[in-house]
């Protein structure tokens, strides 16, 4: 995701990922490789890795993370 319009900061109502399971997990990549700063606000459960080498991770959703984090 390309979050430089807004000033690399990025809060993330993840998606409905339905008929999405931890099989497929391995092969999705959340792909955040230009932002600072990501607050996952809300949503569904994520499923696959979160890749955001730069920034700070917060994660207020009580939703699981089914896959690895790459975060600052």
């Amino acid at each position: 995701m390309d979050t430089t319009g807004s000033g690399s900061e990025f809060t993330w109502h993840t998606p409905d990922m339905a008929g999405v399971s931890g099989e497929q997990a391995p092969y999705i990549l959340w792909n955040f490789a230009d932002a600072t700063d990501i607050t996952i606000e809300d949503g569904d459960e994520v499923e696959g890795t979160i890749y955001a080498p730069r920034a700070s991770l917060t994660d207020l959703d009580p939703a699981n993370l089914e896959g690895d984090i790459i975060a600052r």
